[in-house]
């Protein structure tokens, strides 16, 4: 999924894209068209254009957005700048890029069309007509349609006919597609023989008044610099040019560059002709310049004679005041929470932005990216007044309407974490109207997988789909999933953590709460809803993967190994559908989609079918990208706002793999026997009497989760109420919460794999008493997996030698422990109550013992230590690393309760560790036969 939801090809700005007589195979229309007649010559108000050398046009005529419902009966003809169209006026348009962006003109519009014209003065021929735009293009000569380009589906392509122009004058007309708010395309006239403009074509604009060439090539002459910041010992190149088309005025241009004091730089341009620049740029190197503060912001006048044609500003940065700037912010942010003994999310947000761009701004592998500066300067003026409200104790966004950030403090690693949210006008209105008990509907979208996405960079604002939400009375929350975690593990954590947030915030009704995602997020939707169903009232998925990523690779699931078996089961998309009876499901997918088969959608509607659940599945023209237009539609999500979770259900059951995710809305398994096949619940409800219908798998305890108290239990059978336990349970406990006695079984806050351990407050701690050479080991291995969970959830979990682990961090984290048992203190304090013994180079497991040369060790166990909290564990680490050739997302996907492994590679396609011995322990923390596999 691309950030960029119309291609790619116009970025960076300064990118040239050479037309070509021939287009690629694939991308060219092709038609020979019969002459049309030439049109009367226009008045003699107009602006002449002479084409750039290969042929494209930036100046154009261009109309008011309009909305396109069915294809344009006919195009203008005899545009006028100032002339009425289309409920405005015909404006002037032109560009010192090479190529036409139209977005700032379009007023806010987000869909619809423009009208791009312009007259063409001709000695006849065959030319070729060119054009590429991620977006739909039409082309019209003297009125008639000569190239029809369909928008692109995720990419730029190319369109290109063959015309014979008449000698005179033609009309020329561009219907230029908008989507997004965006806007922009090339276009260009080729002589027919080569990818170069013909000769004595030119282009006539006709203008409300005598036209301006001087000042139309003033502003079509950009201004480049080479670099946006400032250096000590050297000053930036300016390159001041022509990229684009040239309006004609023969007078010979000059140029200077004004100082902040508004004089003028001892710098040099030579006179030179529009047409000359065209050819050959001024390129200026400016004296090293210095500045006390963060910006300096010079002035690039064009000149004709003395007549300023146009002016240009000219901003730069210098570095070290910038980054100064960033750094005395951090600062302010770290005192003032100090001072308070609380966080600031927003302002702490804003700090960890800016670190983010450290790199950038570090000059490590080339120079800053020109864009940093100014958002440095920008983040940091919107931190300091988000820090001034917090640390006066006020919300900043208290009262906001309508789309912005947010962000709360993860229970996880102590780490801001942000998400938009969207806040209907109507939940203001009601509540300053006095409706304070008025609640409504929640959605919260998931996005897409794009590998760049950070804190600093990561959704765009769509508002078209904004819009939709406003429209309906309808709160909107993206959570930014920790980027690209596919929405589980972290990333579900704080999918929930939001819906939470939303919760405490604002007036929402939980009974209409639902799910909505793109792609990855999509997946994420399936994956969640499995888990959560007592949650949702409804879904919809846009392009989702039926299957695991880890699985993708490999001969078949029922190919691998039984631990990943039942580690990839957990989360599937394809093994939750049991779970989606009450919860209808709208799917929709692109035909020629390449990047998640359309199959996945098909098999997701059937099994969603085959259990009794409601999915409706419709495919629309184009590929992956395409459905981005859909998401501007108000049709889907009205529908789904017509569904609310049922108040009561009278029946319900529950698949699932994992206790983490083992409630049944009013009824959840509290502890397990052994085995892997999956639970199963399925309740009844008979008048004022509940019935446990089925009751299969490695259930050893059920629990009440909200049933009435004086509503009885009925069992069909006396071995299924002994596993009843009678009581009612916190689930939901975390650090700080008052402690349960869960006894020795696993339980729903502590049951593993490896990867539970992080889905709760956690430390990393190195072994310090195996000597220097381990310790140094030891400390690599705790601050690489630090590394690694930065670049993978986006987030800093301290990393602290174990004598410097506080007896309230034993109490309240889960703690990964790197180093052997004569080499870390708390792993020898732990070790008479752990399973496993790792010491002196060697893994034993009851009588057997592995040697960790070239190998490596992992496990989770629960926390023996004294007053430790019922979701706390430790985690075992030792010998080698694990999973250096995973993609950075599924690092620990694939570890179950303990594995030991070797340094090659599985051969099962997966790209693990090959193991050695792999497995889960039992609903006591016991090994178990039946689920533990040694290696041949």
């Amino acid at each position: 999924m691309k950030n960029s939801r119309i291609g790619n090809v116009f970025a960076p700005e300064d990118r040239r894209m050479p037309f070509r007589a021939l287009p690629p195979l694939g991308l060219l229309a092709l038609v020979l068209c019969a002459a049309p007649l030439a049109v009367e010559a226009p008045a003699d108000a107009a602006l002449t254009v002479c084409p750039a050398a290969d042929g494209s046009l930036t100046f154009w005529l261009i109309s008011p957005v309009f909305a396109v419902d069915a294809p344009p009966a006919q195009a203008p003809k005899n545009a006028r700048e100032g002339q009425p169209v289309l409920g405005g006026t015909w404006k002037l348009y032109g560009t010192d890029l090479p190529y036409a962006n139209l977005s700032n003109e379009l007023n806010g519009a987000q869909r619809g069309a423009v009208w791009c014209c312009a007259q063409l003065r001709s000695r006849g021929g065959r030319r070729t007509i060119a054009a590429v735009s991620p977006l739909a293009l039409q082309v019209f000569l003297n009125g008639k349609e000569v190239l029809n380009k369909k928008p692109a589906a995720g990419a730029d392509e190319y369109g290109a006919v063959a015309v014979e122009v008449p000698e005179g004058v033609s009309e020329v007309a561009v219907l230029a597609g908008v989507r997004h708010g965006q806007s922009l395309f090339r276009f260009a006239v080729l002589d027919g023989q080569a990818a170069a403009a013909a000769a004595g074509d030119e282009w006539l604009l006709p203008t409300a008044g005598a036209p301006a060439p001087g000042r139309a090539l003033g502003r079509a002459l950009s201004v480049r610099s080479s670099d946006s910041f400032l250096q000590a010992h050297k000053g930036p190149t300016l390159t001041v040019g022509l990229r684009g088309s040239r309006p004609a005025f023969a007078g010979p241009l000059t140029a200077r560059i004004l100082g902040t004091d508004g004089k003028a730089l001892p710098l040099e341009f030579p006179p030179r002709t529009g047409e000359e620049l065209q050819q050959r740029a001024w390129q200026i190197e400016l004296p090293p310049l210095r500045s006390d503060r963060a910006v300096l912001e010079l002035a690039c006048e064009i000149l004709s004679g003395d007549e300023v044609l146009d002016r240009k500003t000219l901003r730069f940065y210098e570095l070290q005041a910038v980054r100064q700037e960033a750094q005395t912010f951090a600062q302010e942010v770290r005192v003032a929470v100090e001072k308070a003994g609380r966080r600031m999310p927003l302002a702490e947000l804003a700090a960890e932005k800016l670190a983010l761009v450290e790199g950038d701004l570090a000059f490590v592998g080339g120079p800053p990216h020109p864009a940093s500066g100014q958002f440095t300067i920008d983040l940091i003026e919107e931190g300091r007044a988000l820090l001034a409200a917090e640390a006066a104790g006020r919300d900043p966004r208290a009262g906001q309407t309508g789309y912005f950030e947010r962000a709360y403090i993860s229970r996880i690693d102590e780490s801001p974490q942000p998400y938009f949210v969207l806040v209907p006008s109507a939940a203001a209105k009601a509540l300053a109207g006095g409706e304070k008990d008025r609640r409504f509907p929640l959605v919260l979208f998931l996005h897409g997988y794009v590998p760049d996405y950070n804190k600093h960079r990561w959704w765009t604002e769509m508002p078209e789909f904004n819009a939709v939400f406003e429209k309906n009375d309808c709160f909107l929350a993206i959570p930014f999933g920790r980027s690209n975690a596919d929405f589980l593990g972290p990333g579900e954590v704080d999918v929930l953590d939001v819906l939470d947030e939303m919760k405490r915030r604002y007036p929402i009704d939980e009974r209409r709460v639902y799910l909505y995602g793109y792609s990855m997020g999509g997946m994420g939707v399936y994956s969640i809803a499995g888990h959560h169903p007592h949650l949702w009232a409804g879904a919809i998925v846009l392009a989702g993967h039926a299957g695991s990523p880890l699985a993708w690779y490999t001969p078949g699931l029922d190919q691998l190994a039984p631990f990943k078996q039942h580690l990839i089961r957990t989360d599937q998309a394809l093994d939750q559908c049991a779970n989606f009876a009450h919860i209808p499901f709208q799917i929709f997918h692109g035909e020629q989609d390449r990047v998640v088969k359309p199959e996945d959608a098909r098999t997701m509607r059937t099994r969603i079918e085959e259990i009794g659940g409601h999915a409706e599945l419709t495919f629309l023209p184009g590929d992956h990208w395409s459905l981005f237009d859909l998401m501007a539609s108000e049709a889907p999500v009205k529908k789904l706002l017509e569904r609310k979770r049922p108040e009561t259900f009278d029946r319900f059951r529950r698949v699932f793999h994992s206790l983490t995710f083992g409630e049944a809305v009013l009824f959840r398994v509290l502890q397990r026997t052994g085995g892997l096949e999956p639970f199963e619940i399925e309740w009844a409800r008979k008048d004022d009497t509940y019935e446990i219908v089925a009751l299969r798998g490695p259930v050893g305890r059920l629990g009440d989760w909200s049933i009435p108290a004086d509503r009885p239990v009925r069992w069909p059978a006396k071995e299924l109420e002994d596993r009843w336990s009678g009581s009612r349970a916190d689930l939901r406990a975390v650090a700080g919460s008052p402690a349960r006695d869960w006894g020795s079984a696993k339980s729903p806050l502590r049951c593993g794999p490896v990867k539970e351990a992080t889905y709760g407050p956690f430390l990393l701690t190195y072994g310090t008493t195996g000597g220097e050479a381990a310790t140094a080991r030891n400390r690599k291995r705790a601050e690489d997996f630090a590394k690694w969970w930065l670049e993978f959830a986006k987030g800093r979990v301290a990393v602290k030698a174990d004598r410097d682990v506080t007896d309230g961090e034993k109490r309240t984290k889960s703690l990964f422990l790197f180093g052997e048992e004569q080499e870390h203190a708390l792993h020898a304090e732990a070790a008479a109550r752990l399973p496993f013994r790792v010491k002196d180079g060697t893994f034993t497991a009851g009588a057997r013992s592995v040697p960790l040369a070239h190998r490596g060790a992992m496990y989770l166990y629960p926390s023996p230590f004294a007053g430790a909290a019922p979701h706390c564990s430790l985690v075992i680490v030792a010998g080698e690393p694990y999973g250096p050739n995973l993609p950075v997302n599924h690092r620990l996907d694939l570890v179950p309760d303990f594995l030991v492994f070797e340094t090659a590679l599985d051969t099962d396609g997966t790209k693990t560790n090959k193991p050695v011995l792999a497995g889960f322990f039992d609903g006591d923390w016991k090994l178990d036969p039946a689920t533990t596999w040694w290696s041949p």
